[in-house]
């Protein structure tokens, strides 16, 4: 039976393709070389004056134009044939990999087309995972190959038993400058290691119990006037929009001394925090597409990328001037050098940064400060605005969680007091019912939900992992490692967090036990990051989370009004999430608020 030629496969459709371009190149070089010939010949009437020669010429010339460019196109045909069967089911410049499973790509361009139109990456890795294992694979034009390794022993490896050899790399940082410039976020080696040393420095026990906590206590009590405010007027506001507003407003007292006003003022627009939203969300579409530099000088994206860029470049601009503008007045003594206060002394972050010297001796650009106050703007305000919504969703959608936040509450005030500030000291034994949520929501919404190194050395993961070559990528989800039940059991993807508490028995009182938070890897829980690039503001947030919801929780009942669309997956059940570089919720989470009890607002 003659095989129907539709039926064909991918590569043997190509080999054919490259067989018949072979052939025609051969033909029309034989057709070239007898009209050259040819031409030649006329070549001697022209000499001799022949008018009929003459009037040939200029068609032999267009003949001979035609022939070498059906010849260059022949070339390039089969350039792209051979290519096409170098490269039959993954991306040009990748090598091809047997060992390794993965949805087949197309010839030259991978699954380029799947990265594209793929609405939902997260819920895809986990379904990629379930299908095709660990360690599967996807390869991109622009990127190279991606080797998915979500699993806590090989992330381990990763991040820090091999740590040098696995690095952000030069395309993630070209696909990033423009944003975040040389910060901490996109930097690799010394760059990174310098500015990680002068940002550890600010996170100190001292700063915790004399800066930190005090301005976490101050603007929860400006976001309780706005809950109030709302409180009285019934009406529904965007909770997860008011949360921003917080962290960002705390995160700039702490670093960097300034009030933005997005506390302090609600009513004015947040204009850098949406455009700050809407450049990382540009970001991430960057990498799967290997063309957006060109396209962004063209598109509506671009363009709005582009006042996005300069509204973010004023904000960082007006903190980094108005502490030039400090110092240079300190140092002319037109301004005091300290303010006699509890302040009196005290060096910001980016006292510290402005501080610190070059092996040169030089100090820190303009540029340079800018780069690293929106680097730790990611950190400090996004991932902690995100968490506390997550954590709100749940606690309002589950009524037996609710109660349970809203009693520890009550207990450790005494029974409902009007001031719910909470010491430092001691927190993290005394809250567990607030942490516990607090983690299970990171499990199961990780700030940072994806994230990639290149390696720069070839290399082989541990425990019967796959090899990794110079030049891979590996690709790690923490939002699939959550819902995995090979890591978290068979109840991956329900929300416990009982599963954070350690139950053990009081010897000195029998059948009373002692609960503590869990110990749990890094690398298992891995939403703070693990090894050497650990989180620094880990505790920051721990604390600030822990003092925000006993604030609201413990002064008002909350009631979930409307979330907008649909679900996330099927799976999950829980809401839409826009795909960002870190895990907003695409909706907005409107609440409405009541006071609770007798508490009043304080003056």
């Amino acid at each position: 039976m003659a095989r129907n030629p539709a039926l064909a496969s991918p590569s043997s459709m190509v080999g054919q393709a490259g067989g018949l371009l072979a052939s025609n190149l051969f033909n029309m070089s034989a057709d070239l070389s007898y009209s050259y010939s040819n031409f030649s010949g006329h070549g001697q009437g022209v000499q001799y004056g022949s008018i009929k020669a003459s009037a040939a010429a200029p068609s032999a010339g267009i003949a001979a134009t035609q022939s070498r460019s059906m010849l260059l196109l022949s070339l390039f045909l089969c350039g792209i044939a051979m290519l096409m069967i170098r490269y039959p089911d993954c991306a040009i410049g990748c090598e091809r990999r047997t060992d390794l499973k993965g949805p087949r790509g197309l010839p030259l361009l991978g699954n380029l087309f799947w990265a594209l139109k793929n609405r939902d990456p997260l819920g895809y890795q986990v379904y990629a995972q379930k299908k095709y294992g660990y360690g599967n694979t996807h390869t991109l034009p622009g990127l190279g190959r991606l080797i998915d390794i979500s699993r806590p022993d090989w992330i381990e490896h990763v991040q820090k038993t091999q740590f040098s050899d696995y690095v952000k790399g030069p395309s993630f940082h070209d696909q990033m400058k423009d944003v975040l410039g040389d910060g901490i976020f996109t930097s690799d080696g010394e760059r990174w290691k310098m500015q990680r040393k002068v940002a550890s420095r600010i996170f100190s026990v001292s700063s915790f119990k004399h800066i930190i906590t005090r301005t976490i206590r101050e603007d929860c009590a400006l976001l309780e006037k706005i809950l109030y405010d709302h409180a009285d007027k019934g009406d529904t506001f965007n909770m997860q929009e008011l949360f921003f507003r917080f962290t960002l407003s705390s995160f700039v007292k702490i670093a960097f001394s300034q009030d933005t006003g997005s506390l302090s003022k609600p009513d004015q627009p947040d204009e850098f925090g949406e455009a700050f939203n809407y450049a990382q969300k540009v970001l991430d579409m960057r990498f799967v597409q290997p063309w957006w530099k060109l396209s962004e000088k063209y598109n509506e994206t671009g363009r709005k990328m582009r006042e996005c860029r300069k509204i973010i470049d004023n904000f960082t601009d007006e903190i980094v001037e108005n502490r030039r503008s400090q110092a240079a007045a300190k140092a002319a003594g037109r301004l005091p050098a300290s303010d006699g206060g509890e302040n009196d002394g005290r060096k910001d972050l980016l006292d510290l940064f402005m501080a610190h010297r070059m092996s040169d001796g030089s100090g820190l650009s303009n540029k340079q400060l800018k780069d690293t106050i929106l680097n730790l703007l990611i950190a400090g305000r996004d991932t902690t605005a995100e968490a506390l919504s997550w954590m709100t969703w749940h606690i309002l959608t589950k009524p037996s969680l609710y109660r349970t936040i809203q009693d520890e509450i009550d207990t450790l005030s005494d029974g409902g007091a009007t001031n719910h500030e909470i010491d430092y000291d001691g927190f993290d034994r005394l809250h567990l019912q607030k942490l516990s949520a607090f983690y299970e929501t990171l499990r199961l919404h990780p700030s940072i939900p994806k994230n990639i190194r290149r390696a720069v050395n070839d290399d082989v993961l541990p425990n019967g992992g796959p090899r990794i070559r110079k030049g891979d990528i590996v690709l790690y989800s923490d939002w699939a490692m959550a819902r995995n039940p090979d890591i978290w059991g068979k109840d991956a993807c329900e929300f416990r967090p009982d599963r954070w508490i350690d139950s053990e028995s009081n010897g000195d009182h029998a059948g009373e036990a002692t609960e503590s938070i869990r110990k749990v890897s890094q690398f298992k829980a891995h939403f703070f990051n693990g090894g050497p690039r650990l989180c620094l503001g880990q505790k920051l947030a721990t604390f600030e989370v822990t003092q925000v919801i006993n604030s609201i929780f413990g002064k008002f009942d909350l009631e979930l009004v409307d979330l907008g669309g649909k679900k996330s997956t099927g799976r999950d059940k829980v809401p839409e999430y826009l795909n960002s570089l870190t895990h907003p919720m695409k909706r907005p989470l409107m609440v409405r608020v009541k006071r609770r009890g007798a508490s009043a607002p304080t003056a």
